[in-house]
């Protein structure tokens, strides 16, 4: 009786990393494309962001374009991200933007699906689905 429950213990604990074993060592460094849902009054957030390695984390640049009914606001940032297994979060600090209005950074909390798309979480001044994508953008 103890060796069914114990192997469904660990069975159950493994079950994350069983689950998409591809997603924990899916190589997430490179050029990304990103697109979120329509949040607040209309708006949508574009870009792209590059990811490299820096010791056990990585360091990314972005480049993000929110276009609202009235106003198109262009961004530049650097960031973080740091990975779980088959999770990373990014945090950014804004460079530069245009026009020269209030920004908030863009962070992300996503799940690594694939060498080539992750989906999750815009984490900003409004939150919003968000999938990342490397090739042609995703087909909602």
């Amino acid at each position: 009786m103890i060796r069914p429950l114990l192997f469904a213990l660990v069975l159950a604990a493994a079950a994350p990393a069983l689950a998409n074993p591809a997603a924990n060592s899916a190589d997430i460094t490179g050029a990304w494309g990103f697109a979120t849902q329509t949040y607040g009054e209309g708006c949508k957030l574009s870009g792209t962001v590059v990811i490299k390695p820096v010791g056990k984390s990585f360091s990314c640049t972005m480049a993000a374009q929110e276009i609202c009914r009235d106003i198109k606001v262009r961004a530049k940032e650097t960031c973080t991200a740091t990975r779980n297994g088959d999770s990373l979060v990014i945090k950014a600090t804004v460079v530069s933007v245009d026009p020269d209005v209030g920004y908030v950074p863009d962070d992300f909390e996503l799940k690594i699906h694939s060498a080539a798309y992750m989906k999750g979480m815009l984490r900003s001044f409004h939150s919003a689905p968000v999938d990342f994508f490397r090739g042609d953008a995703p087909v909602s």
